[in-house]
């Protein structure tokens, strides 16, 4: 896999193709990845990494997220209106 200058080709960085892309990135907005159809979107956001049905509503019933809660990695789901540290 050859390596690309991103910031030098408009559009180079595309979901058909293997690429590498060294470097700090900063988003302004959520990533979204999804290679296959699933019933959950993974959404990056906040320290947070969600398994959300719907990206654009990331408090919803049925949604999963990773992340540091009191100093420590959790697992939570969000269930009423509220997250909820999943036991082991």
């Amino acid at each position: 896999m050859g390596k690309i200058l991103a910031k030098q080709i408009t559009g180079a960085v595309d979901l058909d193709s293997d690429q590498i892309i060294e470097g700090k990135k900063t988003f302004s907005a959520p990533i979204i990845c999804q290679k296959h159809e699933s019933s959950h979107h993974m959404v990056n956001v906040n320290g947070f990494i969600y398994w959300a049905i719907d990206p654009e509503i990331l408090e919803q019933d049925g949604n999963f997220r990773f992340g540091v809660v009191n100093s420590q990695l959790s697992i939570q789901h969000y269930a009423g209106d509220k997250w909820v540290t999943d036991s082991k």
